[in-house]
Order: C-alpha cells, then structure tokens, then sequence
C-alpha cells in the first residue's frame, strides 16, 4: 500500500464518504458422505432453514462479535449498504442473511452482519454455533423480504456499542458458545475500551 502511496486499513467504515468494509461469510455445510445438507429435493432443505432461524435468533446478543470497536457502528448504519435488522432473503443483498439456491451443489448461506474489523474466529464460531442451535431446536426464520422490505417483525441489530456489549455480557448464547470466562473476558476489555473511548 505505500508503495502505491495507500494506507491498509481493517476499519469497518474508514470514510465517511464511502461505503464500509464487510466480512461477509459464505457457508453450507456437509456430511459424512460430502453432500451439502442445504440442498432439499425442491429448494432449501429444512436445516438450511432452521438454520438460518437459529441465526437470525441469536444476531442481537452476537453483535458485540461482529462489530467489536466504535468505528464498527458508523457501519451499521440504514441505506449504508450494512444489515441493520435480523432478517433474510432469497438472494437478497439488503438482508443480513442472504440465502443462495441458484446453483443446487453450492447452495449456501450469506451471514452479511460483521465488519472487516472482526476476529474472524470468534464471528465463525458465533455464526455457526447458532446455525447448529437452529438445527437442534428446529427454529424457523420467518418470512423473507423482498427488496429493502424491512418489516415490524424483524428484530432491529444493536447499533450502538454500549447497549451490543450490554446484550453480549447476559447472553446465555454467548456464554454457551464460548464459555462462562470467554465472555466475561472479552465484555470487560471491550467495556474497558469502550470508557477510554468515551
């Protein structure tokens, strides 16, 4: 990057006249034999489904993962081309969750929530544990949206750091994904960080 006379930045939202910088993750997931259970006979299987619901369940008390830093929220902003509800869509670009079918063997999951400032391992360990959670429970997503048909019915995302940790440091889905210490950990660095920033 110097020698182009760049900087490299991982912040979320570097500019405030450009769009921000996602880490969006793709995923299916595969048994034993290797065939994408997300596949069903006539679209998405029922696992894709639930978990996608099992995601959906779990964003809000995950959001202290998926932006982790102030310059995080500048991103999670409407019609800054960054989720800003817990919500899905059928190849759907505004939806947090977008679901990809058009081609059976790479159908997959679009999780489109965190920044590109993230710790990529806690944000897979976060969105898959809630994929699994929505397996084992059979939690259901709801409707899809169309568009940018962002309804009542869809959870609004913390966008605010304070109240994102506030979620974080009582979830019981954080607590059951990375541990009684983990959690108390990570909230008191990121509450830390958050007073010196204030």
């Amino acid at each position: 990057a110097r020698k182009h006379d760049l900087d490299a930045t991982f912040m979320a939202k570097p500019s405030g006249r450009q769009a921000g910088s996602g880490m969006h993750v793709h995923f299916s997931v595969l048994d034993e034999t290797g065939r994408n259970i997300y596949v069903g006979e006539d679209g998405p299987a029922d696992t894709l489904m639930h978990s996608v619901g099992g995601i959906l369940a779990n964003m809000g008390e995950s959001m202290a993962v998926f932006a982790p830093h102030a310059n995080s929220y500048r991103r999670l902003r409407p019609s800054e081309h960054a989720p800003t509800y817990a919500s899905w869509g059928f190849d759907n670009r505004s939806a947090a969750v977008r679901v990809i079918t058009a081609s059976k063997p790479a159908t997959r999951i679009e999780h489109r929530v965190a920044g590109s400032d993230t710790n990529p391992y806690l944000v897979l360990a976060m969105i898959l544990n809630a994929a699994l959670t929505g397996m084992k429970e059979k939690l259901q997503p709801g409707g899809a949206i169309t568009g940018d048909d962002h309804a009542i019915n869809h959870e609004p995302l913390p966008t605010n750091w304070d109240y994102a940790l506030q979620r974080f440091a009582k979830s019981s889905f954080a607590y059951a994904t990375l541990g009684q210490k983990y959690r108390a950990l990570y909230t008191a660095c990121k509450q830390q960080e958050l007073s010196e920033f204030s």
